[in-house]
């Protein structure tokens, strides 16, 4: 236990003076580690020892000690023998006065030591030394008194016969003596105050009163002195922890001889019902603030529709005042009277059954001022039941204004969805009107490269293809965003490898940096292992933009995507992607706007790159709509990254198992052979695109330039397919597509149909299908795609190769356009890079070869990461894909030999 606690416990043990202060010092040498103590007192103006433990403690000290006439409450004396006048605070000697508050000292000794060590206890223990005074003050007085021995056997005596009703009283019983010192206390009157039961609360009670409460205490006693009793006295007291209560009191005095001797108290804790009150005074005043402060107009009716309250909101709304209100009915003031016979019956049914349609709901009616104009409110109304009467609280909000800011804002929403129709209508119209010639002119680039074209006609046809490429991403983004603000963009769910999708755009990106000094770098986490599931398409068209802003504004250095495994659970795999390049940068004051429709960084950005200004904002939107977030990082002059996160499903297929499943295909176009195909389709360039690609094909085929030559045809021939334009003149596609199933007697009801359209929103693609076609091609379209579809639609499957990858079975394909495109078609150069490679690579090989022997998969990795650029440049396919699984597989934490050793 604490000593300052022990020393707080040392305090008023007993009723004797004498026997209190020799616990209390022997307790105080305890806690001031020995030191000589000894406690002095004032009794009938002479100084006296209470207890000492020490010799030096004589009357003699007491009386050269003590040259004060008065209470120092807060100052330690200090003197020593030297210097018996010494009163500074910190300066401790050999001996120490310490006040006890009211009555005396105590005095402090050490022998050759200083008690300067002590000063903090002493400091520390001066509440403790008050509360011992207040103790041995309250016993002095009662030992003082003559008479009090007296008052207090009377007092007893007259309470005897009362002793178990006193005790046992739920009210504190308090017997006070004529000084209103608390003599005696039932266990209630303990309890209150914070007593225990076995301790005596012998204070005054002028000393608990609280000061603001002093006065009006003061003169409730003075009507005890006179009239010998009071009742209701209520005020608050402290009890003996410092907390404060309130106290109902009535107080009996008690006369012995005629003299007054003390009272008797009966007294009541109300603090509870003070707060109660307090509360529900608060709670009175708050809802009358509320309701008269209320936007709404607040009407309390009784069972008689007699209006009980009116606020000031009703008197603003109806414009009848309090006054006016008050006592009127409800139906003569603000019920028109088309309304007043249905309130009326329905106030009857409500009181008969308990039931009312409008009770506890918000409704929208009609009401009437006082100049009887009517205007809509909206009205809600709770029953209150009190004793056995209702009454009706009624909350009225005149809407007016909000009816006609609804009004506007759904005729600002038709103007608005008119407005995105016709945009969307436009959008459509725009798409197919630039979509269909350009379809012919990339159709055309195909059919161009498979005529052999010379190597300058291969450079104009790789122009045309460029350029022809970069409007249709103009267009795409453009119906993007449609798509977005509509909420029509919809994204795929399949599995894809991520590592050839990032080869792809590395290759493509080479090819379109070839005239300047930048070199395209895509680098995927070795840890990234499984197929992602999601759209790669969107993947795809994100890191498109985003490595064509980087490719446009960079003139040196490099460009470049990176691929990192965040996090990897059974079912999410989260990839941040980091595009980085070398460019102009981008101020940071403008990063921000760089991602908002239509914006560019300024004029000149503009002038002299060029674009529209949405790839940036399409990118942030697509992320964000597959659950990622997009920021960037740039500094003027170096560059900039621009880093996205997207969650993609986890495939659970590994990409070494997908890539040794996959197999060469073999040309498949004499599968197409034979098959009677019917087109229909308006556009002459288109007619003629198609035709020479159903001609290679060897597929006998017949063109109709409308909806109507279509039926007509469908009725003469039998057809295997049809390719139906969407938008022909006289009948489109989906209306004739749509007369063609519903006529079941036609053999050709039921074939497959190919939509063909330019039109690319979510709305045109849901038309085809509700038409009942069975694919979907947006223009422009390659031989491939087309191709892709028919194979689809007649659910014909290309034949694999019996050259499988990784069996040791694999060609060795070479593709030097590669190198063609980075030297110009320098001969030289590429007989050179030809020689280089044919001189590395044994030597390569065979050091690959005895690294895996020695299980050293780190230089395994290495190498295989080296030789995978060389088989790049040398456009060796299939070599470079089994480096790259070599190069994953050797980068595991633990690889496995036998997964390794056949690649």
């Amino acid at each position: 236990m604490n000593d300052l606690v022990r020393l707080a416990l040392a305090i008023g043990h007993t009723n004797e003076v004498k026997e209190n202060c020799v616990i209390f010092n022997k307790a105080l040498q305890d806690y001031l580690d020995g030191a000589a103590s000894g406690i002095i007192l004032l009794e009938d103006n002479e100084w006296n020892w209470y207890a000492h433990s020490s010799p030096h403690f004589t009357k003699e000290t007491i009386e050269s000690s003590i040259l004060i006439d008065t209470m120092e409450d807060s100052t330690v004396l200090f003197f020593n023998e030297k210097n018996k006048y010494n009163f500074l605070p910190k300066q401790v000697g050999h001996h120490a006065l310490i006040p006890i508050p009211s009555v005396g000292y105590i005095h402090l000794y050490r022998k050759d030591q200083s008690l300067t060590p002590l000063s903090e206890k002493i400091d520390q223990m001066q509440e403790v030394i008050a509360r011992f005074g207040t103790s041995i003050h309250n016993l002095l007085t009662c030992n003082t008194v003559k008479d009090q021995l007296k008052s207090q056997q009377a007092l007893e005596e007259s309470n005897k016969k009362y002793v178990d009703l006193f005790q046992n009283m739920h009210d504190a019983f308090l017997t006070l003596d004529h000084n209103g010192f608390i003599v005696s206390s039932n266990k209630a009157g303990k309890k209150m105050l914070g007593y225990g039961e076995e301790e005596e609360p012998l204070i005054n009670v002028a000393d608990i009163v609280h000061p603001e409460d002093k006065e009006r205490s003061s003169l409730y006693f003075q009507k005890l002195m006179k009239d010998g009793f009071y009742k209701g006295y209520e005020g608050r007291v402290f009890k003996k922890n410092g907390d404060v209560i309130y106290v109902q009191v009535n107080s009996q005095a008690i006369h012995i001889d005629g003299e007054f001797a003390g009272s008797l108290d009966v007294v009541r804790d109300i603090t509870m019902q003070k707060e109660l009150n307090q509360i529900n005074l608060t709670n009175k005043l708050l809802l009358e603030e509320i309701i008269n402060t209320s936007l709404d107009a607040v009407i309390n009716i009784d069972e008689s529709s007699t209006i009980t309250e009116w606020n000031k909101q009703a008197e603003i709304v109806f414009g009848y005042s309090r006054k006016e209100a008050m006592g009127a009915k409800l139906s003569d003031l603000i019920i028109p009277k088309a309304y007043r016979e249905g309130h009326k019956k329905g106030m009857t049914r409500f009181l008969t059954t308990g039931e009312m349609r409008v009770l506890n709901k918000r409704i929208e009616i009609t009401a009437i001022n006082r100049e009887e104009e009517e205007f809509p409110i909206e009205l809600s109304i709770s029953p209150i039941k009190i004793d056995d009467q209702f009454l009706f609280s009624a909350f009225i909000r005149d809407i007016s204004d909000r009816k006609k800011a609804e009004n506007d804002l759904l005729k600002a929403k038709q103007e608005a969805d008119d407005a995105r129709l016709a945009e969307q209508q436009f959008l459509a119209n725009m798409s197919h009107e630039i979509r269909t010639p350009m379809n012919a002119v990339i159709g055309m680039i195909h059919l161009l490269f498979e005529t052999s074209p010379r190597e300058d006609q291969i450079e104009y046809l790789d122009a045309l293809q460029f350029s022809a490429d970069s409007l249709m991403g103009i267009i795409t983004n453009i119906l993007d965003l449609s798509k977005i603000e509509a909420e029509e963009i919809e994204f795929d769910d399949r599995p894809f490898n991520l590592e050839s999708l990032l080869h792809s755009l590395k290759s493509t990106f080479q090819f379109k940096v070839r005239d300047k000094s930048v070199s395209v770098i895509a680098e995927i986490d070795p840890k990234i292992d499984k197929l992602l599931s999601g759209d790669p398409s969107r993947l795809n068209q994100i890191l498109t933009n985003l490595l064509g802003n980087a490719s446009k504004f960079t003139n040196r250095g490099t460009i470049g995507v990176n691929a990192v495994l965040l996090e990897e659970n059974e079912k999410e795999i989260n990839i941040r992607f980091d595009v980085h390049d070398t460019g102009v940068g981008i101020p940071k004051d403008k990063q921000e706007i760089i991602f908002k429709n239509f914006k560019q960084l300024n004029k000149g950005i503009s002038t002299k790159y060029s674009g529209t200004g949405l790839g940036l904002a399409i990118v942030k939107q697509l992320v964000e709509l597959q659950g990622g977030k997009i920021t960037v990082q740039s500094t003027v002059g170096k560059g900039s990254v621009f880093s996205f996160e997207i969650p993609f499903k986890n495939s659970n297929i590994l990409i070494s198992e997908n890539l040794e499943k996959e197999d060469i295909r073999e040309n498949s176009d004499h599968l197409l052979e034979g098959i009677h195909i019917l087109v229909a389709e308006d556009n002459a360039m288109n007619q003629k695109l198609i035709r020479k690609i159903l001609e290679i094909w060897k597929c006998p085929y017949q063109i109709v330039n409308d909806g109507l030559e279509a039926i007509e045809m469908v009725k003469k021939e039998k057809f295997d397919l049809i390719l139906m334009d969407i938008h022909m003149p006289n009948l489109d596609g989906c209306e004739t597509a749509i007369k063609i199933r519903n006529n079941v007697d036609n053999s050709n009801h039921g074939i497959p149909i190919i939509a063909l359209t330019a039109a690319a929103l979510l709305d045109e693609r849901k038309r085809v299908f509700e038409a009942g076609m069975n694919e979907f091609i947006t223009k422009p379209f390659s031989p491939k795609q087309l191709k892709k579809a028919i194979f689809k639609s007649l659910d014909i499957h290309e034949p694999m190769s019996n050259e499988l990858i990784g069996q040791g079975q694999s060609k060795i394909g070479i593709d030097l356009n590669y190198l063609k495109e980075l030297s110009g078609n320098d001969p030289t150069f590429i007989k050179e890079m030809i020689h280089m490679f044919l001189d590395q690579m044994p030597e390569s090989m065979e050091e690959i070869l005895l690294t895996f022997a020695k299980d050293d998969f780190e230089s395994v990795y290495k190498l295989a990461h080296k030789m995978k650029s060389n088989y790049m440049m040398m456009g060796m396919k299939s070599q470079e894909k089994n480096t790259i699984i070599i190069e994953r597989l050797a980068k595991k934490n633990q690889p496995i030999k036998e997964e390794i050793e056949p690649l």
